[in-house]
């Protein structure tokens, strides 16, 4: 039989739990409406939209598959899919501890007014003022690739 005291405790910790989600979703959604607000920092000054850079290696399903490999797994130290999540969307595993919130790759109206040079060189050298580190690992071709698979993930 359940003391009372237990039956407290676990009430308690019941509540306390359920709090502390409903606190985590509210600042997530909060979040996401004021990332649309954000610009892109980098170290670029290129004022171009997406459209206006070609890339520089063939746009093809290989290379895209490859960015997605690259995306999802193979970028070290951390993939990019550990904070902007699995299908870009900003919910990766590591974000409920990142102030700002990674960017959501599936909020297709904002993620056309970022350049593909603007992309290139958020991952080359990081984001300032957020968690996106530098990397300074990565050869250019597969930062294309990376950026032509961040490209799919608005239109899926």
């Amino acid at each position: 039989m359940i003391k009372k005291f237990q039956l407290k405790y676990y009430v308690f910790l019941i509540l306390l739990i359920f709090c502390f989600k409903i606190f985590f979703i509210s600042q997530l959604l909060a979040a996401e409406r004021k990332q649309e607000h954000l610009e892109v920092k980098t170290n670029l000054s290129v004022k171009k939209t997406a459209k206006d850079f070609k890339f520089p290696i063939k746009v093809s399903n290989k290379n895209i598959l490859f960015g997605e490999k690259l995306y999802q797994d193979e970028v070290k130290p951390i993939a990019c899919s550990k904070c902007h999540g699995k299908n870009g969307n900003g919910f990766g595993i590591m974000a409920w501890a990142l102030n700002p919130l990674p960017r959501n790759f599936t909020q297709k109206k904002y993620m056309n007014k970022i350049s593909n040079l603007q992309m290139f060189d958020a991952i080359k050298n990081g984001s300032g003022g957020t968690a996106c580190l530098p990397n300074k690992g990565l050869k250019p071709r597969e930062i294309w690739r990376i950026i032509m698979y961040i490209r799919t993930l608005g239109s899926k």
